[in-house]
């Protein structure tokens, strides 16, 4: 046999505790978890408690599903009793969100608080269907619709594998009436349509139930309930005042509208009543309900404009003779002519004007109870005719101060007391220069 010489011999030891060192780093990785870089492929892996029972498994499940299932874990806490009360139809069942021990909290695997029904003490609230269920770990409550007569009722706390509590104490709860049911409206009212100034007026007579309007330009339309295409209001009372078409359109005066009205109540809807047609009517004087008072305004208008490079011209309104002295007025202008072109002096009461200005502005009182009004006329004003509105408390608005740019206000209450700084007042206001 030939010997190996000691270099060899040293090099083949080495080769074999370089096997050796390979086979147990092979056998510490193979024993090694390496779930961050791994995947289930068409299985799923299991979780299991110190007695080795599982717990929680996270993958295919038995049904054929992927997902995460909580299988087992602690019995929840048992809830407080229910807080029953009557109602009609049924009963209305509340959970506090507390459990009968004071101090327990709902746990991380809650579900929900099953609400169990029952006509005699003895029934079982675990194996009996819930009527239904509180989600929330908060508390909540549910109506159950129920008979006339003596009911039981008790909670069920439930986790997310299915382990219920030990069930509440029972609450009693009657029923003394049944539910109410509601028959629909037998028909739809005609409505009256009456034209007004940029708006059209809907009614139709008092009734123990609610009603849709809808608007459209066509003589055949059919609305449904809630058809936003067609309905522009809705109302419990006897009329509505539409000012706009379904789509956000102004109604003009060159059309005619169709309205039908839709009677309903809780038990439904009753068929469209008849097609009423309306148009607005220019010219017509109006009542505008504001508070207790009433006021009537004058609208005129026309399709063609006296003064294209002025947007506030409209058509004016004449009055007296327009081929001689008369009064004419428009969107912005009020002038005393003296014949069909020629301006003149207004006449009021006696004096002549030759200037003036007008609007609503919102004032802010200071300490001393005052605030400014800007007005355009150039010059100081001789006249200013104020009125306001205030919520609350009622303030007289007084003159008191003028200058060429504005004109200043103060506010006293009925007692003489200067309003408190920071008042909100809307001041309508006329300011006009007198001719010299």
């Amino acid at each position: 046999m030939r010997r190996l010489n000691p270099e060899a011999m040293k090099s083949t030891r080495d080769f074999a505790l370089t096997i050796a060192a390979l086979e147990k780093r092979l056998q510490r990785l193979e024993r090694t978890a390496s779930l961050a870089r791994s995947s289930i492929e068409g299985d799923a892996i299991y979780a299991y408690d110190v007695n080795e029972a599982a717990t929680m498994v996270i993958g295919g499940q038995y049904d054929g599903t992927n997902a995460a299932a909580v299988l087992t874990g602690p019995t929840p806490p048992q809830p407080s009793p229910p807080i029953v009360s009557t109602a009609p139809g049924g009963l209305n069942v509340e959970w506090d969100g507390f459990y009968s021990d004071i101090d327990a909290v709902s746990p991380m695997d809650f579900l929900r608080v099953d609400i169990a029904v029952g006509n005699t003490q003895s029934f079982d609230p675990i194996a009996t269907p819930p009527s239904t269920a509180i989600v929330s770990p908060r508390g909540g409550s549910a109506f159950i619709s129920l008979p006339p007569g003596l009911f039981y009722v008790a909670f069920v706390a439930r986790t997310y594998a299915g382990v219920p509590s030990e069930p509440s104490v029972l609450m009693p709860g009657e029923v003394t009436e049944s539910a109410v049911v509601t028959a629909p409206p037998a028909a739809s009212p005609t409505p009256t349509v009456t034209g007004g100034i940029d708006s059209i007026t809907v009614s139709w007579p008092n009734a123990a139930y609610s009603v849709e309007v809808h608007v459209s330009q066509s003589p055949t339309f059919t609305p449904t309930l809630g058809d936003r295409t067609t309905f522009v209001a809705a109302s419990d009372g006897t009329s509505v005042t539409v000012i706009r078409m379904p789509n956000g359109a102004s109604l003009n005066y060159t059309s005619a509208y169709y309205v039908r009205t839709i009677a309903y109540n809780d038990g439904g809807a009753a068929a469209p009543s008849p097609a009423v047609t309306g148009t607005l009517q220019p010219g017509a004087l109006q009542l505008n309900e504001g508070g207790t008072t009433k006021t009537t305004r004058l609208r005129v208008t026309s399709s063609t404009d006296v003064d294209p490079n002025d947007p506030l011209n409209e058509p004016p309104l004449v009055v007296g003779d327009a081929a001689a002295r008369h009064i004419r007025m428009d969107g912005n202008e009020l002038v005393g002519m003296f014949d069909a072109t020629r301006k003149g002096l207004l006449g009021l009461q006696g004096t002549f004007f030759t200037g003036w200005d007008y609007g609503v502005t919102r004032i802010t009182t200071d300490a001393n109870g005052e605030d400014v009004i800007p007005h355009r006329i150039g010059a100081v004003p001789t006249i200013v005719v104020l009125s306001t509105t205030v919520v609350g408390e009622q303030y007289e608005v007084r003159l008191s101060g003028r200058s060429t740019a504005q004109f200043g206000v103060r506010a006293r209450n009925t007692a003489n007391v200067l309003a408190p700084a920071g008042t909100q007042i809307d001041v309508h206001w006329i300011a006009i220069l007198e001719s010299l």
